[in-house]
């Protein structure tokens, strides 16, 4: 395995065919499982397969209901699992009960070795706890919403109006907008401009090649080359963002952290805030009054506010919008396949008839947002768009007054848990209320007539529509 690892276009097949294996048989019998006759290979060729297909947490959903004959999606059921890091086939339990999900994700913070070979032991892949905790208490800082990113979001504000211009200039050029596409490419120049200090003509050669790269469309070793010019560039001076400034001046543990902690800003760092904006635009489409209620909260606060900089208290104006984002990001989990840990020492979860298991130190164990999200044990018409209803204090991201929570519950959790919760979900809360604000005092969207509304999902490492998302805009001064 290289030491600096680009699985985007340097990708390997899984080795299904190891002949390393890790079982623990007893566990078959106290949860459900689709493991029998031990056909644990055959199950994870279908797992792959419907892993390419971007359709994984659909078969998880037969498995809930084929073998533990659940339609809550509440059943914590065991599958088989390929560590590629290991190369090793083991066992890993499917954690889908809500109480287990919160305590286990808060208790067991240990991560598998899940994201190891793809972003080596970067903050959020590395399966040592203690470097995770020196990595996580020097980023902290950084990325704290009052102390640092207040400073920032005047360079956000910028190209978020300038967004709005990029929009209508698209429009100009053809009316089949792909909305996926252009919110990746903006958040992207976010990431690039406002957190790691590139100038435009670098996020502008760049932008493109680094998406297309993740998407496993470029030459191989593009990502590598990528990272190692912008560590060049961070260690020249010449990026002088605030992301940029830590990682030229953190104590680094190891000499792959740097490159597997830039690999995952690029991706993480864009790729599920474009997203969950596209989702957002896709149901407020489909949810026309919607859109007009948030349309009219927009209109209000550029009335109060005028072209003045904003700052990240004046978010707690936007009580609409607050409301709109959270629902989205319950109905349409970016990260919808959630977070690997290992047990850190013998634990009890709920298996068969809800009986309390003693599970070993060291099992690995899957925790997925979008069944809980989607449980209608504990949300009223969960597959419903539903802005209005109502989520709790502790599930909301601001209240009257900023306050920096990360919102989570045991039914919720689209950052995932404390202590390891998205260390930069302050930013994309932010970059995606600045770029509605300009963009819904614009335009008025609307989904083109061949644009499929059914079954668009595809849920690959972060979940989005597949093939994009085609609409067009109306600017709000025309009349329909």
């Amino acid at each position: 395995m290289n030491k600096y690892p680009d699985v985007f276009t340097e990708y390997t097949p899984p080795n299904f065919n190891t002949n390393k294996t890790i079982y623990n048989k007893s566990l078959y019998r106290s949860f459900h499982t689709p493991i029998k006759n031990n056909n644990q290979r055959h199950i994870l060729k279908e797992i792959y397969k419907s892993f390419l297909r971007g359709k994984e947490h659909e078969l998880y959903i037969k498995y809930q209901q084929n073998h533990a004959n659940n339609y809550t999606l509440s059943s914590n059921i065991i599958i088989p699992y390929y560590d590629q890091y290991n190369d090793t086939i083991r066992d890993m339990i499917l954690l889908c009960d809500p109480l287990d999900c919160e305590r286990i994700a808060k208790t067991h913070l240990k991560k598998s070795t899940h994201l190891k070979s793809i972003m080596s032991d970067s903050i959020i892949s590395t399966d040592c706890n203690k470097h995770w905790q020196k990595q996580r208490k020097q980023f902290t800082m950084t990325f704290n919403p009052i102390v640092s990113l207040n400073k920032i979001v005047p360079i956000s504000q910028n190209r978020a109006r300038n967004c709005a211009k990029l929009l209508y200039e698209l429009h100009k050029k053809n009316i089949n907008i792909n909305i996926n596409d252009f919110f990746l490419n903006e958040t992207q120049a976010q990431l690039q401009l406002a957190l790691f200090g590139t100038n435009d003509k670098f996020q502008e050669q760049t932008n493109k090649k680094i998406r297309d790269a993740f998407n496993t469309d470029a030459e191989p070793g593009y990502i590598r080359d990528t990272v190692f010019k912008f560590i060049d560039n961070i260690n020249d001076n010449k990026f002088n963002g605030p992301l940029s400034k830590l990682l030229k001046n953190y104590e680094k543990t190891t000499d792959t952290e740097l490159y597997g902690n830039i690999i995952v800003m690029l991706f993480a760092g864009h790729d599920t805030t474009g997203h969950t904006l596209t989702w957002l635009i896709f149901e407020l489409c489909k949810n026309m009054k919607y859109q007009k209620i948030l349309q009219k909260e927009v209109n209000d606060f550029w009335k109060k506010n005028g072209e003045k900089e904003i700052n990240i208290h004046d978010f707690s104006k936007l009580k609409f919008m607050n409301l709109c984002i959270s629902e989205i990001l319950r109905l349409y989990p970016a990260v919808a396949n959630g977070t690997y840990r290992q047990f850190e020492f013998d634990d009890y979860i709920h298996g068969k008839k809800n009986k309390k298991i003693l599970v070993p130190k060291g099992t690995y164990v899957q925790i997925p947002n979008i069944f809980r999200h989607r449980n209608p044990k504990l949300w009223k018409n969960p597959l419903k768009f539903n802005p209005f209803r109502e989520f709790t204090s502790n599930e909301i991201w601001t209240g009257n007054k900023f306050n920096g929570n990360n919102p989570e519950s045991f039914r919720y959790s689209p950052f995932m848990y404390n202590s390891r919760s998205c260390i930069g979900k302050h930013f994309a809360q932010i970059e995606m209320r600045l770029m509605l604000l300009y963009l819904l005092r614009e335009y008025t969207f609307i989904l083109l007539p061949k644009q499929k509304t059914e079954n668009i999902e595809f849920n690959r490492g972060t979940m989005g529509p597949k093939n994009g998302l085609f609409i067009n805009i109306i600017h709000n001064k025309c009349k329909l």
